[in-house]
């Protein structure tokens, strides 16, 4: 059973370490320059949407927001999988391939220590 709690949050506030430069040293680690072309757009996206990027020590409940956005991703997968059926075309096979290996990615990225991104 989780503590888990669907709800809204507070809008973020500038406060703390901003975490994108962080993420991107980190991903000298990990190669995946798919995922990191997806972490520059979500950057300049968060940007544009909250005026300020994500940072550490935001008033927000991190582990909520991870939380609701796997829950997000599950959804998608499951649509997708609909969608494609059981004749996925050449370009389904590729975003599919996609998907695992930018989940691949964030799982290498989370087992790696906190104190190797300083």
């Amino acid at each position: 059973m989780s503590d888990y709690v669907a709800g809204e949050q507070q809008a973020p506030v500038k406060n703390g370490i901003e975490i994108y430069p962080k993420l991107k040293q980190q991903f000298s680690h990990i190669k995946s320059p798919l995922l990191l072309d997806i972490i520059n757009k979500r950057y300049k996206f968060g940007l544009d949407k909250y005026g300020q990027p994500l940072m550490s020590q935001d008033g927000r409940d991190t582990y909520k927001d991870i939380m609701d956005e796997l829950g997000d991703a599950a959804q998608y997968i499951a649509k997708l999988k609909i969608e494609v059926g059981f004749e996925p075309t050449p370009e389904d096979i590729e975003r599919i391939d996609n998907i695992i290996h930018v989940c691949d990615s964030l799982i290498q990225l989370t087992l790696t220590s906190v104190f190797d991104w300083e």
